[in-house]
């Protein structure tokens, strides 16, 4: 094989690596709570990216949930995790899927999403 060629498929390397990770990348960005929140419908089963701060945590022991809220720009969102239970005031970056908005005895839930991954930002 020639230098020529060589040098050829590693530049096609090299342009296929860096797409690949500007793909990754995109598919990091945060969604703003509050638009998650206004709009919960129609992120209801999506998968998104959020951040802010841990405003509360809480389990209910008898049926083995732990739900915690993060708060951005005075919009919150709760997220039920089957980890341990973050820090209040902990900024953080959580991938989860948005669930459906649901009502029990005639009061509407607080929006809310299941964890699937979770980075501590600051």
């Amino acid at each position: 094989m020639s230098h020529r060629r060589v040098a050829g498929c590693y530049n096609f390397g090299l342009l296929l690596a860096a797409l690949l990770l500007a793909g990754c990348d995109s598919s990091l960005k945060d969604t703003p709570i509050r638009e998650v929140v206004a709009a919960q419908a129609r992120f209801a089963g999506q998968e998104v990216s959020i951040a802010g701060a841990v405003t509360d945590a809480s389990r209910v022991p008898v049926a083995e949930i732990k739900l915690y809220s993060l708060e951005q720009d005075g919009a919150r969102i709760v997220v039920v995790t089957e980890g341990e239970l973050p820090p209040l005031k902990q900024q953080l970056r959580v991938k989860g899927r948005v669930l459906p908005p649901s009502v029990v005895n005639g009061i509407p839930v607080r929006p809310r999403m299941t964890e699937s991954e979770r980075r501590i930002t600051k």
